[in-house]
């Protein structure tokens, strides 16, 4: 269901990751953009949370941001793992692609081009319109080829 994907993305977003989720430029940061639009929030600086979730030291200075978790990212690409049936495995689907299908595609949508925006756009529009459902790791890798 659509709808609860956007609502589940919308509460990581709206409530604790969007600065986070804008930082990352690219795929992210435009899913970001479609719950989360104020990019000035990006020039506030880390949140309160930085320090627990995100700290490199580099050159004796210690450096804090916010970022995402692997789960949080998942959440923003709407994955879902589905249990199949009669066997013991389990199958995750997706409504957007998650980095790591990203990264063996050949496609990256980790910045922002306009194949990308296109894309995007399309997939988005196609979504709205019912005739696209969520997609297997194959699935999106044969996709973006």
């Amino acid at each position: 269901n659509h709808k609860a994907y956007v609502a589940k993305r919308d509460n990581i977003i709206t409530r604790f990751q969007g600065r986070a989720a804008l930082l990352r430029i690219g795929l992210l940061w435009r899913l970001a953009r479609n719950s989360y639009a104020d990019d000035s929030e990006v020039c506030k600086g880390p949140s309160g949370f930085a320090m627990q979730d995100n700290h490199h030291v580099l050159g004796g200075w210690d450096y804090v941001d916010d970022d995402l978790s692997l789960h949080q990212e998942d959440v923003i690409c709407g994955v879902y793992r589905v249990k199949l049936a009669g066997l013991s495995g389990t199958a995750y689907w997706s409504w957007w692609p998650t980095a790591w299908t990203r990264l063996q595609s050949g496609m990256t949508l980790d910045y922002w081009s306009a194949r990308n925006k296109q894309f995007f756009v399309n997939h988005c529009q196609a979504i709205l319109e019912g005739t696209k459902q969520p997609k297997t790791a194959q699935e999106w890798r044969r996709t973006l080829s």
